[in-house]
C-alpha cells in the first residue's frame, strides 16, 4: 500500500516529538512531563472545582478522556444520544466545534460547512432523532443556548467534557484507552494508565485524573483474549466499569468494486487504515493521510482524486467526520464512501442503562 503524508511539517514535528518521548521517557521525559503537568493542572482543577452544583434538570453527563484525541469519545456519545433516544429520552448534545470559525453557540446542520467537522456528523447521525446538537468554544454558554431554546429537555451530553470547566454535571463517564488489570484479593480491577503530558505527549492529564469519573469506559478494540466476565471492578471505590469495543463498518461497499484507496483527516490515521484493510479483506492501493480536521479545498481534493487516479483506483473510503466534509468537493461519479463506528457494549448493562436508571429517576422521569 502506498502511502501519501499530506500532513504539515508542525502536525509532523509534534508526532516525531511524542514518539520519541515515549519510546525513551526516561528522567528526563518523566521530568517534563510532570513540570507540565504542574502547569497546568491547577488550572484545569481550577476551573473542575469552580463548577458548583448541577441543576436538578436536565441531567448532565460529560464523555471524556484523558488522551488527545482519537479515543472514541465521539462515537460513544453518539451511541449513547441514539440509545436514550430509542428510551423516549429527549437531549442536546454540547461539543466546542473544534475546527469550526464560529465561536457560537450554534445549532449544528449536517450542511452547515461553518460547524466543526465533528459536530457535523454527529448532527447528521441524529438527524432522523428529536435530538440537537449545539456547538459553542464556550460550552457553559452552549449550555444556556440549549436550554433556552428546549427547556424540557432531559439529557445533555458534553462531547469531550473531562476537562471542561464551569459546566456543572451529574456524571463524568472517561474513556480510559491505556488501562491494565490486576488482581487483588480474588478480583480483576481496572487500572487507569497514561503517558507523557502535554507538550511532551499526548496526554493532557495523568492517571490521576481518572478520579473525577463516576464511570470508566475501558476501549477493548485492541485486545487480544476475551474481556473477562463480571464483575470486574476498579481500584478506585464506587466507580463503576463498562467496557466496550469500536467496531467499523461500511454496509455500501458490497454494492462496489475496487481497487480502492483510503483518505482521512484523523489523529491516528494508521488504526483507521488498518480497520479499512478489515473491511476490504487486503491491503488498499493508496493511503491518503490529513492534518486532523483538515479543512479540505477544491485544490486539495483534486490532487487527491488525481492521485487516486494514477493508482488505478475505482472507490474511496474515509472516515464519517471527513465525509461530511469531502462530499461536496468530490467528483459524483467517483464512489467515496463513509466508514461508521458502532460501539458494542461488552456486558449487559450500557452506559444508557446507567443513565435512566440510576440519574433520570432523581428528577422524578422515568
Amino acid at each position: 500500500m502506498k502511502i501519501l503524508d499530506l500532513r504539515s511539517r508542525r502536525y509532523h514535528l509534534i508526532e516525531n516529538l511524542w514518539r520519541y518521548w515515549d519510546r525513551t521517557p526516561g528522567p528526563v521525559g518523566r521530568l517534563l512531563s510532570a513540570l507540565a503537568g504542574g502547569v497546568v493542572l491547577p488550572f484545569m482543577r481550577h476551573g473542575i472545582d469552580s463548577r458548583g452544583e448541577p441543576p436538578r434538570r436536565p441531567t448532565i453527563v460529560a464523555v471524556g478522556n484523558l488522551r488527545v484525541g482519537g479515543t472514541g469519545k465521539t462515537p460513544v456519545t453518539v451511541a449513547l444520544a441514539r440509545e436514550l433516544a430509542a428510551h423516549g429520552v429527549s437531549g442536546a448534545i454540547l461539543t466546542r466545534g473544534y475546527g469550526s470559525p464560529v465561536a457560537g453557540p450554534r445549532v449544528v446542520s449536517p450542511a452547515d460547512a461553518r460547524c466543526g467537522d465533528e459536530a457535523r456528523m454527529m448532527a447528521a447521525a441524529l438527524d432522523a432523532r428529536p435530538w440537537r446538537v449545539y456547538q459553542a468554544r464556550r460550552r457553559i454558554e452552549g449550555l444556556a443556548a440549549a436550554l433556552a431554546d428546549r427547556p424540557q429537555v432531559q439529557v445533555v451530553l458534553v462531547e469531550d467534557g473531562h476537562q471542561t470547566a464551569k459546566v456543572p454535571r451529574h456524571l463524568d463517564a472517561l474513556i480510559l484507552d491505556r488501562w491494565r488489570l490486576v488482581d487483588r484479593e480474588g478480583q480483576r480491577q481496572v487500572q487507569p494508565l497514561s503517558g507523557l503530558l502535554l507538550p511532551w505527549g499526548p496526554y493532557r492529564e495523568s492517571a490521576r485524573g481518572a478520579e473525577r469519573a463516576a464511570v470508566w469506559l475501558v476501549d477493548i478494540s485492541d485486545c487480544r483474549g476475551d474481556w473477562p466476565p463480571p464483575p470486574v471492578a476498579c481500584v478506585q471505590p464506587g466507580v463503576r466499569v463498562l467496557a466496550f469495543a469500536r467496531r467499523m463498518s461500511c454496509p455500501a461497499l458490497d454494492t462496489q468494486s475496487g481497487p480502492w484507496a483510503v483518505v482521512s483527516g484523523i489523529g491516528r490515521p494508521a488504526g483507521f487504515e488498518r480497520g479499512c484493510r478489515r473491511l476490504l479483506v487486503g491491503d488498499p492501493v493508496l493511503a491518503v493521510r490529513c492534518d486532523d480536521h483538515c479543512r479540505y479545498d477544491a485544490a486539495l481534493v483534486a490532487r487527491i482524486v488525481a492521485e487516486g487516479r494514477c493508482a488505478g483506483v475505482r472507490g474511496w473510503l474515509t472516515t464519517a467526520k471527513d465525509h461530511v466534509k469531502l462530499q461536496a468537493l468530490w467528483p459524483h461519479t467517483l464512489p467515496l464512501l463513509p466508514v461508521t463506528l458502532a460501539i458494542e457494549w461488552q456486558q449487559k448493562e450500557t452506559l444508557g442503562d446507567l443513565i435512566t436508571e440510576r440519574l433520570l429517576p432523581v428528577d422524578g422521569r422515568s
